[in-house]
């Protein structure tokens, strides 16, 4: 502990190579998450003169890692906000100013509890030279900079007394889209400073993929809804207002029922349920509303009826439609209850993309 700056020092020139960067437990959700075979594809190959070299090169992998960042790590405490409290807590620097006391690695220990003290740190500042070294899809954003004046304090619950002065409570965290990036709704605004981007589901289509295209199930919007807004992005389902008026008469189960109005409620409270009027084709408002607000579309349907449709206005409006559904329509699967977005699509690049080429109504 005492010579926590040399163990720094150490691990930033460490930072050439890849094994260096990944603990043993990040390694291990990268195996779970991407798949053995895509998994060995960051590894050195076994054997022979080729023994140190990989199936990437070293600046491939560091784009593969960066883009695939949210699939691998959204169900552990290294997700987004995993990152920020660890590198919002312990990092004024690259290099370590101060020690976390008992309380502060008892609190964080509940979450890592594999970690011992120096372990923790020694992964932590891995976290934070892999979020410098690769510029990760995201960058912490602190509005109001406070310096810290004193020793951080904290109580047996983890949580900071009112006595020490600190960075403010929340960090939040922004895709970096540039220095032009602006947004003029105050919503849309308000979702860029809370999240990485917008996510518009085309709902029938997830609705029916999820009940495999045999019945209409309800928890596949659900489940998406969560999927998304759980890892930082603000979801908006497009839904038929045929579909909400007939869940009473479908033959449905009065628990199932009693579920699914609950979770209906609850999403429509967090203003993610969007309801097209009933003899209106609901692909129409979904796709526009995410071309006009530089949003993802959450879709399997390649929406070809559209771009022959923009084909027929001119060329250009159907160059312009298929290089944005090539660029933002976000395909995915169910695995049971699992959902299961494409792990090959690009975010930063797609939600930068949908940005610049924000349309006017269709």
């Amino acid at each position: 502990m005492e010579n926590i700056e040399k163990v720094v020092q150490e691990l930033c020139i460490e930072m050439n190579t890849f094994e260096s960067l990944l603990s043993s437990f990040i390694k291990t959700q990268m195996r779970l998450k991407l798949g053995e075979d895509n998994y060995q594809s960051f590894l050195p190959s076994n054997g022979g003169t080729d023994s140190m070299k990989t199936k990437y090169g070293t600046k491939e992998i560091f784009r593969i890692l960066r883009d695939r960042w949210i699939s691998v790590f959204s169900d552990t405490v290294l997700n987004v906000s995993g990152i920020q409290t660890i590198v919002n807590d312990y990092f004024q620097s690259s290099v370590l100013k101060s020690i976390p006391n008992s309380n502060e690695c008892r609190c964080i220990r509940q979450n890592l509890s594999q970690f011992n003290d120096q372990k923790l740190i020694q992964d932590c500042v891995k976290l934070k030279n892999v979020l410098n070294f690769l510029s990760l899809i995201v960058k912490p954003v602190v509005k109001n900079e406070v310096e810290f004046e004193n020793k951080q304090e904290f109580d047996n619950n983890g949580q900071q007394m009112s006595n020490a002065t600190r960075k403010p409570d929340e960090h939040e965290f922004a895709m970096d889209l540039g220095e032009d990036f602006v947004v003029e709704s105050p919503q849309i605004e308000q979702r860029q400073q809370n999240f990485f981007g917008t996510v518009v589901l085309d709902g029938p289509n997830v609705g029916w993929r999820h009940g495999q295209n045999v019945k209409f199930s309800w928890n596949g919007i659900f489940l998406a809804l969560h999927w998304f807004y759980s890892r930082k992005f603000y979801p908006i389902a497009f839904i038929p207002e045929s579909r909400i008026s007939a869940l009473r008469s479908e033959s449905i189960q009065n628990s199932s029922l009693e579920m699914i109005s609950k979770q209906l409620e609850y999403w429509t409270g967090m203003h993610c349920i969007v309801v097209t009027p009933k003899d209106d084709y609901d692909d129409v408002y979904s796709l526009d509303y995410a071309r006009r607000n530089g949003c993802l579309l959450v879709s399997n349907d390649k929406l070809d009826d559209h771009v022959i449709q923009a084909a027929a206005i001119s060329e250009q409006n159907k160059m312009d439609l298929s290089n944005w559904l090539d660029q933002c329509r976000l395909s995915f699967t169910f695995h049971v209850d699992e959902f299961l977005p494409n792990p090959a699509f690009d975010y930063p690049s797609a939600l930068h993309y949908a940005h610049l080429h924000r349309s006017t109504p269709l």
